[in-house]
């Protein structure tokens, strides 16, 4: 079974228990007047304000949050746990474990429970707060900016209302908002009343209620309301799921018409959107921050029936931080002015402070529009935003930014979307979203248009206020085509639609048989699932999808809860894999499971959102089939995709190893190509060169890998280092060379970077000194190359070369003559731009020059390094012998009487000591090679 080859190695719930964990991941934005600085973790809820971390179930987390089923009770197992807390009304109750238990053990068990209908981790939350960095700030603008002035002209304040603010408490003795506070709920310590501890829930309250026309301070959107403090978060910005919907409860219990929730994380929970839910049955409000992760908006703002408020800046535009999705009902600014702890004020920023701006207003219209319920105070606080970033709406900035004054001086209409009666005008329908609209009769058409991220499946949950007899028409025109798939509804139902990605229209009218078309109230509930990905099914070992390994990057989703994405390669011998999971979305934490042939499990979990989830394993496998899983991390179905690249890389088998020592070190045979690598950093390889007599030994290390810094070394038979040479850079040679004594040397290399995937190769080869040269034997001129040498008057280029078909330059050509002929100095310097006094030559240059024999040109350089030609050659020996005798006719077709050197040609040539070719010509314009002019000199001496 798969379950039993794959489990966890850190102490959670394994795979299948892992299947019904939805992580209530809260993390409450709170901006405290203290730069506090926890440190992020994974699993975690991100803070409002700067996208801190709250983190993960620690090892030792032992609380649970158990629902049993509606008609049933909590089971009792003595000596399992113990029940902290117990909600009887709502069947939930908060348990903490006993030390002995097996937790993964007791879930399995409790998880199929008949009598529980749910069960979810305790989770820690932390918090981090910001702040801003512009001093000269209004300290109030963002009030004139969502027109609050204006709107007070109607209404300020709301006494007949409470609005419950789910936070850290309040500091209940501040003077500018004591007056608006009425008894709270402590739920961190019930005994104590809810005192603000940390910060963040003083500075939200104070945007939203901070008492007005007082002398004192600032004002809030509201001047005069009820605020109940709920506290549900410690002093170190820590909280539990528990609390928080617990919070939810109480507050509604205790006749809060609004929440005001500035809580967010990534990660769906069944826990709070039943919470929330309770809340909107029972005509409550709720209102929470998109979060600032600059990423998908977060839970619970998410949630449809929530109204889930960004930030923009002081120009309406959105700001970096602020989460943005399909979900963003309205923004607000970001930045204010606001209450601190201690009874003072100061500057702080994020989305919880913009939803505090939208709680207020809420409070404002229930004062002037007492009549509406959730669904309607959402609608009239979308349909009189101002309209801001991009024309209509858009995932940064919803519908738009909120607007005081229009909200609490346009009435309310029964339907927001009453000029949607064509495609081309189409209001706006993000996906996991509501509308509430109003068909006005059977002429009237409500069209909406949904803009899907992926392809998928859109369920619309449809609610009409009263029954139909063959009722209304919702029909689904994908991607904007002319047909549609109709589905006819007469009562509250849910209807799917398959959905392509980009942008697809939805229709709503009566039914042509519907008899009873007056004025009728709906809803539309959109659910969207993303697309199951193309490996499916794989979600057992034996649906294992096959993957090469060649760096494909392969694209997975998790379209249903419960989902396990298996893969498999096949290892055709030792190397390394490596698997990189990265998502698109923080909501998807991914877990990869690796398991050997051998039955050994490795467990990668190391993404938090402050990597952005991203899991990456890097072993070294050996031949056989190793099997992977990834799943998430909370099991429940995420609207998001996963990439994974997998690359395997074969390690390259040195044939020659063990051969690290001079005892070990490997034969290396001339003209042998030795294939080899360094695999390790303390990698070395030795091999032994046996040498029978003198020769220029030449050792050339090549095809070798980029920026290792291979080093290969000779040494002689009692080890003492001969010479060195390093790779450099990208070069991927490395030649050198000396004439060894017969013996035993050895050759050693290693490098700086190791590259078990590559090789390197190494060849010995081995050359005859002739006369000290390794390259005249055989030559034509081997025996003048070996007379002039020996007479001393012309050498070689050095690494015993003589280089005899090189051409010979013009400085050369000064050095051999002036040992030749031993002119002497010319009393004056003759001076050439491009002859420096530290020029090899510069001395045989001045006296050649000064015999008259070889000069310069007429800019005034030598140009030593120039190839001297025949006629030139020519023309010199002209100048320094008596060639003037006639001993033969010479005649050669290309050196005709007009060429410049043509007398000294002729004389050369008549006097021996120049020939032509065999065909008769002469070819002056040809370069003297050294071996000519070897010769030549021995002609001449």
């Amino acid at each position: 079974m798969l379950g039993s080859t794959l489990e966890p190695n850190k102490k959670k719930p394994s795979a299948m228990a892992r299947s019904l964990i939805v992580f209530l991941a809260l993390a409450v934005v709170l901006v405290t007047f203290l730069n506090w600085d926890f440190a992020t973790a994974q699993h975690a809820m991100v803070d409002d304000v700067t996208g801190t971390m709250m983190p993960e179930v620690e090892e030792d987390n032992d609380e649970w949050i158990v629902k049993w089923k509606e008609g049933t009770t909590l089971p009792i197992a003595t000596g399992t746990f113990t029940i902290l807390q117990e909600d009887h009304e709502r069947g939930i109750a908060l348990i903490r474990l006993s030390t002995e238990v097996d937790v993964e053990e007791w879930y399995k068990e409790w998880s199929n429970h008949t009598d529980i209908e749910y069960i979810e981790p305790n989770y820690d939350m932390k918090i981090q707060s910001v702040v801003p960095n512009d001093p000269d700030f209004s300290k109030q603008q963002y009030l004139q900016q969502i027109r609050a002035p204006q709107g007070w002209q109607t209404a300020t304040d709301n006494r007949d209302m409470t609005i419950a603010v789910l936070d850290t408490g309040v500091d209940l003795d501040h003077p500018d908002l004591k007056d608006n506070l009425v008894p709270g709920i402590n739920l961190v310590n019930p005994e104590e009343p809810p005192q603000d501890d940390n910060g963040h829930g003083t500075q939200i309250t104070g945007v939203l209620a901070a008492t007005g026309n007082n002398e004192v301070g600032m004002t809030g959107v509201m001047w005069r309301t009820n605020i109940m403090p709920v506290k549900v978060i410690e002093k170190n910005g820590k909280g539990t799921p528990y609390l928080v919907s617990q919070g939810i409860y109480d507050a509604v219990d205790q006749g809060a018409s609004v929440l005001l929730l500035s809580l967010g994380g990534h990660v769906y929970s069944q826990t709070l959107q039943d919470a929330v839910a309770y809340a909107e049955n029972r005509g409550v409000v709720t209102v929470a921050a998109t979060g600032n992760e600059g990423e998908r908006v977060n839970y619970p703002a998410a949630f449809s029936n929530v109204i889930a408020v960004g930030a923009v800046d002081s120009q309406d535009q959105p700001t970096s931080y602020s989460n943005s999705g399909p979900e963003v009902s309205v923004v607000a600014p970001g930045a204010v002015y606001t209450t601190h702890l201690g009874g003072g004020y100061g500057t702080r920023s994020g989305t919880s402070m913009s939803a505090a701006q939208v709680a207020g207003l809420a409070g404002l219209v229930l004062k002037q529009y007492p009549q509406l319920n959730p669904s309607e105070i959402r609608n009239h606080i979308i349909y009189t935003s101002d309209d801001v970033h991009q024309s209509g709406w858009d995932a940064q900035t919803g519908h738009g930014r909120i607007n005081v004054e229009k909200a609490l001086q346009i009435n309310p209409t029964t339907d927001i979307h009453n000029d949607n009666d064509t495609m081309g005008n189409a209001s706006p329908f993000p996906i996991e979203t509501m509308v509430s609209a109003q068909l006005q009769g059977s002429s009237d058409v409500d069209w909406y248009e949904v803009n899907a991220p992926y392809r998928g499946t859109l369920e619309l949950e449809v609610d009409l206020a009263h029954n139909k007899v063959t009722g209304v028409d919702i029909s689904f025109y994908a991607g904007g085509q002319s047909s549609s798939v109709t589905h006819t509804v007469n009562r509250d139902q849910t209807v799917t639609f398959n959905v392509p990605q980009g942008t697809s229209y939805i229709r709503v009218k009566y039914n042509s048989n519907e008899t009873d078309t007056s004025s009728l109230s709906y809803k539309l509930t959109s659910t969207f699932t993303i697309y199951a990905d193309a490996q499916q099914p794989n979600n057992d070992r034996n649906q294992a999808t096959k993957v090469s390994g060649d760096g494909e990057v392969i694209t997975g989703t998790f379209h249903e809860d419960y989902l396990e994405d298996w893969y498999y390669i096949d290892v055709p011998k030792e190397g390394e894999l490596d698997i990189q999971i990265t998502v698109d979305t923080l909501r998807l934490d991914p877990v990869l499971y690796l398991e050997s042939p051998n039955g050994d499990v490795q467990v990668i979990d190391d993404g938090d959102a402050s990597n952005g989830q991203e899991e990456h394993l890097n072993t070294t496998v050996k031949e056989g089939r190793y099997y992977f899983k990834i799943n998430h991390y909370y099991d429940h179905k995420v609207n998001g995709e996963y990439y994974v690249r997998v690359s395997y890389k074969p390690y390259f088998i040195d044939q020659y190893e063990p051969n690290n020592s001079a005892e070990e070190a490997k034969r290396l045979q001339f003209m042998q190509i030795v294939q080899a690598n360094i695999d390790d950093q303390n990698d070395v390889d030795w091999f032994r060169l046996q040498v029978s007599r003198e020769r220029y030994v030449e050792l050339r290390a090549y095809q070798l890998p980029a920026n290792v810094d291979l080093q290969i070394r000779l040494y002689d038979q009692d080890q003492n280092l001969i010479t060195r040479k390093t790779q450099s850079g990208a070069t991927s040679e490395i030649r050198f060379g000396d004439k060894l004594a017969p013996g035993t040397y050895y050759v050693v290399i290693n490098a700086r970077e190791p590259f078990p995937f590559q090789s390197y190769r190494l060849q010995a080869t081995q050359q005859t000194l002739v006369s000290g040269y390794r390259d005249i034997r055989g030559h034509w001129a081997q025996d003048n190359i070996i007379e002039v040498t020996e007479s001393g008057l012309f050498g070689g280029t050095g690494d015993y070369l003589f280089e005899p078909d090189a051409p010979m330059t013009r400085a050369a050509v000064t050095t051999v003559l002036q040992s030749l002929k031993q002119y002497s100095d010319p009393g004056q310097t003759i001076a050439y731009r491009d002859v420096s006094r530290n020029h090899w030559a510069y001395s045989s240059i001045q006296r050649v020059s000064g015999a008259g024999v070889l000069g310069g040109y007429e800019d005034d350089t030598f140009r030593p390094s120039n190839s001297i030609t025949r006629a030139e050659v020519a023309v010199i020996l002209d100048r320094m012998e008596d060639a003037h005798r006639h001993v033969r006719r010479v005649v050669y077709p290309d050196v005709t009487p007009e060429h410049w050197a043509y007398q000294g040609i002729i004389r050369s040539s008549q006097a021996g000591y120049m020939n032509g070719y065999e065909d008769g010509t002469f070819r002056p314009n040809k370069p003297m090679t050294r071996a000519e002019f070897a010769t030549l000199v021995l002609r001449i001496q």
